[in-house]
Order: structure tokens, then C-alpha cells, then sequence
């Protein structure tokens, strides 16, 4: 059975964005082609509507076509679906992750950046 590339954990109680994983088996990240459609950019940390949660749900599954790649030399870009191609708003979290929200405030990307030599080496030899 093949890991889900990516896990958001959202705390259910206020919606906060807690963590990210992002998981690459049997794949390794190519680099980028995509242009980037216009987008506002502001600082900010995406905080996620969990109305639609049963109580007491921990875990919330969605499947969609992810695409993860490299959109500069030590960037990962992690797409769902086709998202940049769309307007849209990128969230800066902080110095290493962005979330891309549109405009019906739904998260359709994340960039993860600020890897360190170590990660990077590991990272090249999936390449």
C-alpha cells in the first residue's frame, strides 16, 4: 500500500495548521516548469474551517492528484492538482513554508524551502 504524499495536521479545535509531511516513494521531484499564475502575497498563517468535521474526528482523508517539484534549487513546490495555473494567494508562514490558498480559500499548494546541506544531499540522491 503507497503512503499518502502529503499529511496536514490541523488542530480540530481552532483549525490551526500544526504540521505538514510530505512523503516521496518511489518518486523523485523534477524540476519545475510551471509558470506561476498572479498572485497577492501577504504574511499569514492559513487557519482551516473544521465545521464539516464529526466531532471527534482526528483525521480527514482527500484524494487528489498531487505534484511535487522542485520550483527552485532548493525549494520543493507541492501542487493539488493543477494549482498554480489559477489565481491565487500565497500565505508566507515563514522563512521556509508558504500555503497557497484560491479564491474560494482552499489550499491548493504548499513551498517548503530552507533545507539544510544534509537534507539537500539526501534529496539529490533521490533525484
Amino acid at each position: 500500500m503507497k503512503k499518502p504524499p502529503v499529511d496536514i495536521e490541523v488542530d480540530p479545535d481552532d483549525g490551526h495548521l500544526c504540521g505538514i509531511q510530505v512523503v516521496l516513494q518511489d518518486e523523485s521531484p523534477k524540476a519545475s516548469n510551471r509558470a506561476t499564475s498572479q498572485r497577492l502575497v501577504c504574511p499569514g498563517l492559513p487557519i482551516f474551517s473544521t465545521s464539516l468535521w464529526e466531532v471527534g474526528e482526528r483525521c480527514v482523508t482527500e484524494i487528489r492528484e498531487v505534484f511535487i517539484e522542485w520550483s527552485a534549487p532548493e525549494c520543493l513546490l507541492v501542487l493539488f492538482e493543477d494549482a498554480l495555473v489559477i489565481p491565487c494567494t500565497e500565505y508566507i508562514v515563514d522563512r521556509t513554508l508558504s500555503c497557497f490558498s484560491n479564491d474560494l480559500q482552499s489550499l491548493i499548494g504548499i513551498r517548503v524551502s530552507g533545507f539544510t546541506r544534509q537534507q539537500l544531499n539526501t534529496l539529490a540522491m533521490a533525484r
